[in-house]
Protein backbone atom coordinates (compact mmCIF):
# COMPACT_ATOMS: atom_id res chain seq x y z
CA UNK A 1 0.00 0.00 0.00
CA UNK A 2 1.43 3.38 -0.95
CA UNK A 3 1.98 5.94 1.77
CA UNK A 4 -0.87 8.45 1.40
CA UNK A 5 -3.70 9.82 3.50
CA UNK A 6 -5.42 6.42 3.32
CA UNK A 7 -2.47 4.65 4.92
CA UNK A 8 -1.53 7.05 7.71
CA UNK A 9 -1.36 5.29 11.07
CA UNK A 10 -2.43 7.14 14.23
CA UNK A 11 -0.64 5.76 17.29
CA UNK A 12 -2.68 6.58 20.40
CA UNK A 13 -0.92 6.35 23.77
CA UNK A 14 -3.23 6.66 26.82
CA UNK A 15 -1.11 7.84 29.74
CA UNK A 16 -1.93 7.82 33.45
CA UNK A 17 0.87 8.41 35.97
CA UNK A 18 3.06 7.35 33.08
CA UNK A 19 6.35 9.18 33.67
CA UNK A 20 8.26 5.97 34.46
CA UNK A 21 7.76 4.26 31.07
CA UNK A 22 6.23 6.84 28.71
CA UNK A 23 9.47 7.99 27.06
CA UNK A 24 10.36 4.41 26.10
CA UNK A 25 6.92 3.92 24.55
CA UNK A 26 7.13 7.17 22.55
CA UNK A 27 10.67 6.36 21.42
CA UNK A 28 9.52 2.97 20.13
CA UNK A 29 6.76 4.68 18.15
CA UNK A 30 9.17 7.24 16.70
CA UNK A 31 11.55 4.44 15.70
CA UNK A 32 9.05 2.82 13.33
CA UNK A 33 10.39 1.97 9.88
CA UNK A 34 6.97 2.95 8.53
CA UNK A 35 7.01 6.76 8.59
CA UNK A 36 3.47 7.77 7.65
CA UNK A 37 2.42 8.04 11.29
CA UNK A 38 1.24 10.47 13.92
CA UNK A 39 1.66 9.95 17.67
CA UNK A 40 -1.14 11.09 19.98
CA UNK A 41 -0.49 11.06 23.74
CA UNK A 42 -3.57 11.45 25.94
CA UNK A 43 -2.86 12.32 29.58
CA UNK A 44 -5.88 10.90 31.40
CA UNK A 45 -5.83 13.30 34.34
CA UNK A 46 -2.62 12.01 35.92
CA UNK A 47 -2.33 13.26 39.55
CA UNK A 48 1.48 13.25 39.42
CA UNK A 49 2.35 16.95 39.74
CA UNK A 50 2.93 17.28 36.01
CA UNK A 51 5.47 14.44 35.70
CA UNK A 52 3.63 12.78 32.78
CA UNK A 53 3.16 16.17 31.08
CA UNK A 54 6.86 16.96 31.41
CA UNK A 55 7.88 13.74 29.67
CA UNK A 56 5.42 14.25 26.82
CA UNK A 57 6.12 17.92 26.25
CA UNK A 58 9.84 17.21 25.91
CA UNK A 59 9.04 15.70 22.49
CA UNK A 60 7.70 18.98 21.15
CA UNK A 61 6.03 18.75 17.74
CA UNK A 62 7.12 15.13 17.27
CA UNK A 63 3.89 14.16 19.00
CA UNK A 64 0.42 15.60 19.56
CA UNK A 65 -0.22 15.95 23.29
CA UNK A 66 -3.63 16.29 24.98
CA UNK A 67 -4.87 16.39 28.57
CA UNK A 68 -8.31 15.43 29.85
CA UNK A 69 -10.05 14.73 33.12
CA UNK A 70 -9.54 11.21 34.40
CA UNK A 71 -12.04 8.77 32.94
CA UNK A 72 -10.14 5.51 32.58
CA UNK A 73 -8.34 3.80 29.74
CA UNK A 74 -11.39 3.40 27.48
CA UNK A 75 -12.19 7.09 27.85
CA UNK A 76 -8.61 8.08 26.98
CA UNK A 77 -8.56 5.80 23.93
CA UNK A 78 -11.90 7.17 22.70
CA UNK A 79 -10.58 10.72 23.12
CA UNK A 80 -7.46 9.87 21.14
CA UNK A 81 -9.47 8.22 18.37
CA UNK A 82 -11.51 11.40 17.98
CA UNK A 83 -8.26 13.35 17.38
CA UNK A 84 -7.03 10.93 14.70
CA UNK A 85 -6.04 12.10 11.24
CA UNK A 86 -5.02 8.63 10.13
CA UNK A 87 -6.73 5.74 8.35
CA UNK A 88 -5.54 3.18 10.91
CA UNK A 89 -5.81 3.25 14.72
CA UNK A 90 -2.86 1.77 16.62
CA UNK A 91 -2.97 1.50 20.41
CA UNK A 92 0.25 1.69 22.42
CA UNK A 93 0.04 1.36 26.21
CA UNK A 94 2.44 3.73 27.96
CA UNK A 95 4.30 0.79 29.53
CA UNK A 96 4.59 -1.33 26.36
CA UNK A 97 6.81 -1.09 23.28
CA UNK A 98 6.64 -1.55 19.53
CA UNK A 99 9.42 -3.33 17.69
CA UNK A 100 10.67 -1.08 14.84
CA UNK A 101 8.91 -2.99 12.05
CA UNK A 102 5.54 -3.41 13.79
CA UNK A 103 3.53 -1.09 11.58
CA UNK A 104 5.37 -1.80 8.34
CA UNK A 105 4.94 -5.55 8.76
CA UNK A 106 1.23 -5.26 9.53
CA UNK A 107 0.53 -2.89 6.62
CA UNK A 108 2.28 -5.36 4.30
CA UNK A 109 -0.41 -7.96 5.14
CA UNK A 110 -2.90 -5.99 3.04
CA UNK A 111 -1.06 -6.79 -0.19
CA UNK A 112 0.16 -10.20 0.92
CA UNK A 113 -3.36 -11.50 1.54
CA UNK A 114 -5.21 -9.18 -0.91
CA UNK A 115 -7.23 -7.76 1.99
CA UNK A 116 -9.83 -5.01 1.96
CA UNK A 117 -8.14 -2.46 4.27
CA UNK A 118 -11.47 -0.99 5.36
CA UNK A 119 -12.91 -4.28 6.64
CA UNK A 120 -9.93 -6.11 8.17
CA UNK A 121 -8.15 -5.72 11.50
CA UNK A 122 -4.42 -6.44 11.26
CA UNK A 123 -2.64 -8.01 14.21
CA UNK A 124 0.47 -9.61 15.66
CA UNK A 125 1.56 -11.55 18.72
CA UNK A 126 3.89 -10.21 21.40
CA UNK A 127 7.02 -10.83 23.42
CA UNK A 128 7.00 -10.54 27.22
CA UNK A 129 9.32 -8.27 29.19
CA UNK A 130 9.84 -8.81 32.91
CA UNK A 131 11.21 -6.32 35.48
CA UNK A 132 14.82 -7.05 34.48
CA UNK A 133 14.19 -5.83 30.93
CA UNK A 134 14.81 -9.23 29.36
CA UNK A 135 12.29 -10.41 26.78
CA UNK A 136 10.96 -13.91 26.26
CA UNK A 137 8.45 -15.64 24.02
CA UNK A 138 4.81 -15.56 25.04
CA UNK A 139 3.47 -19.05 25.67
CA UNK A 140 0.00 -17.96 24.53
CA UNK A 141 -0.26 -16.82 20.91
CA UNK A 142 -2.97 -16.31 18.30
CA UNK A 143 -3.29 -18.14 15.01
CA UNK A 144 -1.37 -16.66 12.07
CA UNK A 145 -3.01 -15.55 8.84
CA UNK A 146 -6.66 -14.77 8.20
CA UNK A 147 -9.20 -15.33 10.98
CA UNK A 148 -12.83 -15.21 9.85
CA UNK A 149 -15.30 -13.51 12.25
CA UNK A 150 -16.32 -16.70 14.10
CA UNK A 151 -12.72 -17.85 14.50
CA UNK A 152 -11.67 -14.39 15.66
CA UNK A 153 -14.52 -14.30 18.19
CA UNK A 154 -13.48 -17.70 19.53
CA UNK A 155 -9.77 -16.88 19.63
CA UNK A 156 -10.07 -13.65 21.60
CA UNK A 157 -12.30 -15.49 24.08
CA UNK A 158 -10.70 -18.89 24.32
CA UNK A 159 -7.18 -18.98 22.91
CA UNK A 160 -5.61 -15.63 23.77
CA UNK A 161 -7.22 -12.22 24.03
CA UNK A 162 -5.96 -10.12 21.13
CA UNK A 163 -3.25 -7.79 22.40
CA UNK A 164 -4.59 -4.31 21.66
CA UNK A 165 -1.09 -2.95 21.14
CA UNK A 166 -0.55 -5.56 18.44
CA UNK A 167 -3.49 -4.44 16.31
CA UNK A 168 -4.07 -1.97 13.49
CA UNK A 169 -7.77 -1.16 13.21
CA UNK A 170 -9.26 0.81 10.31
CA UNK A 171 -11.02 3.90 11.61
CA UNK A 172 -13.93 2.91 9.36
CA UNK A 173 -14.48 -0.22 11.49
CA UNK A 174 -14.47 1.82 14.70
CA UNK A 175 -17.00 4.22 13.18
CA UNK A 176 -19.15 1.21 12.35
CA UNK A 177 -19.01 -0.64 15.68
CA UNK A 178 -18.66 2.27 18.11
CA UNK A 179 -16.31 3.32 20.92
CA UNK A 180 -14.53 1.37 23.63
CA UNK A 181 -17.02 0.80 26.44
CA UNK A 182 -16.17 2.99 29.44
CA UNK A 183 -18.19 0.79 31.81
CA UNK A 184 -15.69 -2.03 31.33
CA UNK A 185 -12.51 -1.48 33.34
CA UNK A 186 -10.67 -4.74 32.61
CA UNK A 187 -12.35 -6.16 29.50
CA UNK A 188 -12.75 -2.98 27.45
CA UNK A 189 -10.39 -4.47 24.86
CA UNK A 190 -11.85 -7.98 24.66
CA UNK A 191 -15.40 -6.61 24.45
CA UNK A 192 -14.51 -4.44 21.46
CA UNK A 193 -12.68 -7.28 19.67
CA UNK A 194 -15.79 -9.45 20.15
CA UNK A 195 -18.06 -6.68 18.87
CA UNK A 196 -15.92 -6.24 15.77
CA UNK A 197 -16.15 -9.97 15.04
CA UNK A 198 -19.91 -10.19 15.66
CA UNK A 199 -20.35 -7.32 13.19
CA UNK A 200 -18.74 -9.52 10.55
CA UNK A 201 -15.20 -8.13 10.30
CA UNK A 202 -12.20 -10.43 10.02
CA UNK A 203 -8.68 -10.28 11.44
CA UNK A 204 -5.32 -11.12 9.87
CA UNK A 205 -2.24 -11.98 11.94
CA UNK A 206 1.43 -11.46 11.00
CA UNK A 207 4.03 -14.21 11.25
CA UNK A 208 6.21 -12.63 13.94
CA UNK A 209 5.69 -11.05 17.38
CA UNK A 210 6.07 -7.29 16.84
CA UNK A 211 5.26 -5.73 20.21
CA UNK A 212 6.70 -6.09 23.72
CA UNK A 213 4.29 -6.39 26.63
CA UNK A 214 5.72 -5.35 29.95
CA UNK A 215 4.70 -7.43 32.99
CA UNK A 216 4.91 -5.78 36.41
CA UNK A 217 3.19 -5.92 39.77
CA UNK A 218 1.46 -2.52 39.52
CA UNK A 219 -0.82 -3.67 36.70
CA UNK A 220 -4.50 -3.48 37.60
CA UNK A 221 -5.32 -7.06 36.60
CA UNK A 222 -2.97 -8.38 39.28
CA UNK A 223 -5.04 -6.75 42.02
CA UNK A 224 -8.62 -7.14 40.83
CA UNK A 225 -9.42 -10.78 40.14
CA UNK A 226 -12.96 -10.65 41.60
CA UNK A 227 -13.78 -7.51 39.64
CA UNK A 228 -12.48 -9.22 36.49
CA UNK A 229 -14.66 -12.27 37.18
CA UNK A 230 -17.73 -10.03 37.61
CA UNK A 231 -17.00 -8.27 34.31
CA UNK A 232 -16.75 -11.64 32.58
CA UNK A 233 -20.22 -12.49 33.89
CA UNK A 234 -21.54 -9.23 32.45
CA UNK A 235 -19.78 -9.83 29.15
CA UNK A 236 -21.22 -13.32 28.74
CA UNK A 237 -24.76 -12.16 29.59
CA UNK A 238 -24.55 -9.27 27.13
CA UNK A 239 -23.32 -11.41 24.25
CA UNK A 240 -25.71 -14.35 24.56
CA UNK A 241 -28.30 -12.70 22.30
CA UNK A 242 -25.93 -11.32 19.62
CA UNK A 243 -24.04 -14.63 19.57
CA UNK A 244 -27.23 -16.67 19.19
CA UNK A 245 -28.18 -14.84 16.00
CA UNK A 246 -25.35 -16.27 13.87
CA UNK A 247 -23.90 -19.74 13.44
CA UNK A 248 -20.81 -20.57 15.47
CA UNK A 249 -20.70 -17.65 17.90
CA UNK A 250 -22.88 -19.06 20.69
CA UNK A 251 -20.81 -22.23 20.90
CA UNK A 252 -17.66 -20.16 21.40
CA UNK A 253 -19.35 -18.12 24.12
CA UNK A 254 -20.35 -21.35 25.86
CA UNK A 255 -16.76 -22.60 25.72
CA UNK A 256 -15.63 -19.32 27.33
CA UNK A 257 -18.19 -19.61 30.12
CA UNK A 258 -17.01 -23.12 30.95
CA UNK A 259 -13.33 -22.28 30.57
CA UNK A 260 -13.59 -19.30 32.94
CA UNK A 261 -15.74 -21.26 35.44
CA UNK A 262 -18.99 -19.36 34.90
CA UNK A 263 -20.80 -22.66 35.08
CA UNK A 264 -24.36 -21.40 35.64
CA UNK A 265 -24.15 -19.25 32.54
CA UNK A 266 -22.58 -22.14 30.69
CA UNK A 267 -25.60 -24.32 31.47
CA UNK A 268 -27.99 -21.59 30.28
CA UNK A 269 -26.12 -21.31 26.99
CA UNK A 270 -26.18 -25.09 26.61
CA UNK A 271 -29.97 -24.94 26.98
CA UNK A 272 -30.12 -22.39 24.16
CA UNK A 273 -27.90 -24.56 21.99
CA UNK A 274 -30.18 -27.51 22.70
CA UNK A 275 -33.24 -25.48 21.65
CA UNK A 276 -31.44 -24.57 18.42
CA UNK A 277 -30.53 -28.25 17.90
CA UNK A 278 -26.84 -27.37 18.01
CA UNK A 279 -25.87 -29.20 21.20
CA UNK A 280 -24.36 -32.16 19.39
CA UNK A 281 -22.21 -34.87 20.93
CA UNK A 282 -19.18 -33.14 19.40
CA UNK A 283 -20.08 -29.84 21.06
CA UNK A 284 -20.67 -31.59 24.41
CA UNK A 285 -17.18 -33.11 24.22
CA UNK A 286 -15.69 -29.71 23.36
CA UNK A 287 -17.48 -28.10 26.31
CA UNK A 288 -15.99 -30.71 28.65
CA UNK A 289 -12.53 -30.17 27.14
CA UNK A 290 -12.76 -26.40 27.60
CA UNK A 291 -13.81 -26.88 31.23
CA UNK A 292 -10.69 -28.98 31.88
CA UNK A 293 -8.57 -26.61 29.78
CA UNK A 294 -9.71 -23.66 31.90
CA UNK A 295 -8.68 -25.32 35.16
CA UNK A 296 -5.25 -26.27 33.79
CA UNK A 297 -4.60 -22.93 32.07
CA UNK A 298 -5.51 -20.99 35.19
CA UNK A 299 -2.77 -22.82 37.05
CA UNK A 300 -0.27 -22.42 34.21
CA UNK A 301 -1.06 -18.73 33.56
CA UNK A 302 -0.80 -17.73 37.21
CA UNK A 303 2.48 -19.58 37.68
CA UNK A 304 3.81 -18.22 34.37
CA UNK A 305 2.96 -14.60 35.25
CA UNK A 306 4.50 -14.95 38.71
CA UNK A 307 7.66 -16.31 37.09
CA UNK A 308 7.79 -13.43 34.57
CA UNK A 309 7.38 -10.77 37.26
CA UNK A 310 10.50 -12.12 38.98
CA UNK A 311 12.67 -12.17 35.84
Amino acid sequence: MEENKNSMVSIVIPAYNASNYLAEAIDSALAQTYKNIEIIVVNDGSPDNGATRKVAEAYGDKIRYFEKQNGGCASALNFGIKQMKGFWFSWLSHDDLYLPTKIEALISLVDRYSLDPETTVLGCNDLIMGPSGRTSANLFNNTLGILNPVKAFGETLNKNTFNGCGLLIPKAILENVGDFRTDYKHLLDRELWMRIAVKGFKYCYADDPLVISRVHNSQITVKAQQSLFDEEELLIREYVNPASQQDGFLEQLCFFAEKRQHYRLGKKIQSLLKEQKKLTAKIRIQIFRWKIDGVLKKIVRNSYKQFLRKK
